[in-house]
């Protein structure tokens, strides 16, 4: 699979899904060929947080991927960066890793 395909003659190709004429950069998969937007409409993930496609760098934590700028503690709304510790609580709540003891620890008395 090649996602983008550039500087080749388009000799009228057009996207598979549909059908507007393709520009130099498209998207190729399975021998179809698609525009930008029906590409990731048809194949991308989309943010646990926000629910919006990812066409970026992301940020996965379990089964869950997130954009970079979404992937904030549910407590407190801070940003946690790449290599910071968090903890995932209840499987989709992501908290920096020491209040996420306190929010475990706190569940676990209910």
């Amino acid at each position: 699979m090649s996602l983008f395909s550039f500087a080749l003659p388009l000799n009228g190709k057009r996207c598979s899904a549909c059908d507007a004429a393709l520009s130099n950069w498209y998207f190729e998969k399975d021998g179809l060929l698609f525009c930008k937007d029906d590409y990731w409409a048809k194949y991308g993930e989309s943010c646990q947080d926000c629910g919006h496609i990812i066409t970026g760098p992301v940020m996965v934590a379990g089964d869950h991927k997130f954009h970079p700028e979404c992937f904030c503690c549910t407590s407190c709304g801070n940003f946690i960066g790449d290599g910071e510790s968090y903890a995932l609580v209840e499987r989709s709540k992501l908290y920096w890793r020491r209040e996420g003891f306190l929010v475990a620890k706190s569940l676990n008395d209910k």
